[in-house]
């Protein structure tokens, strides 16, 4: 999986509710994830966020969706 794949961290609570979602809800659950850390990294004037988004676009879109509506 990405942490062993990519050699990272992955908070807990992200984790555990990857770990209980069926393979239809993954994607959703990490476009919520995204859109509440984007929002809190910029809430505290962080002057720039970076997105590795692996070729997949759509989930990216649907964030910049929520993020700017």
């Amino acid at each position: 999986m990405i942490p062993k794949t990519f050699h990272v961290d992955i908070p807990h609570d992200f984790y555990q509710k990857l770990m209980k979602a069926d393979s239809k809800h993954v994607e959703e659950i990490g476009i919520n994830w995204a859109v509440q850390q984007t929002r809190e990294l910029l809430n505290a004037n962080v002057p720039a966020v970076h997105f590795y988004i692996m070729q997949k676009t759509g989930p990216m879109q649907e964030v910049m969706k929520r993020l700017y509506q």
